[in-house]
């Protein structure tokens, strides 16, 4: 009795295996790796933005920003060494440093004078008068900060 000829059965027509698919055979999954790098760029972002929003504050100083009263005249006279004092230890500098608004610096021999004192130097807080050398700390408690 001759053969049957056999017939051609394609791969994919085969039955499947039922062993154990073995560790180089296991399906990779990508999508989970580009989950965790997503998660990883986000974290070195946030990272980022904090450091640089950190970095563009200004610092945080142990002086106010803010004070009741926005506004001082101070009155001086170039002779004066007192007047002189006040100028040399940067007293008016650092009372602009303070974020007063408007500081008007007024030589007496120019002017405008706009209140009355005796003599100088004269510092004018919120219309008061206050003759006399007055430390930063002194003018500071003055304007209320």
């Amino acid at each position: 009795m001759p053969e049957e000829p056999t017939q051609y059965i394609p791969p994919w027509k085969l039955p499947m295996q039922t062993s154990e698919p073995t560790k180089s055979e296991m399906p990779q999954h990508p999508m989970g790796i580009k989950i965790l790098l997503g998660i990883l760029v986000v974290i070195i972002i946030g990272i980022g933005g904090w450091w640089i929003w950190n970095y563009i504050q200004p610092p945080k100083s142990d002086s106010p920003t803010w004070c009741e009263n926005s506004e001082m005249v101070f009155y001086y006279l170039d002779t004066c060494p007192v007047c002189q004092r006040v100028k040399t230890e940067g007293t008016i500098l650092k009372i602009e440093g303070l974020g007063i608004k408007k500081i008007e610096k007024i030589d007496v021999t120019i002017g405008p004078i706009k209140h009355q004192f005796e003599r100088v130097p004269t510092f004018v807080i919120n219309g008061k008068v206050y003759t006399g050398y007055k430390t930063f700390e002194e003018l500071k408690k003055l304007l209320g900060c």
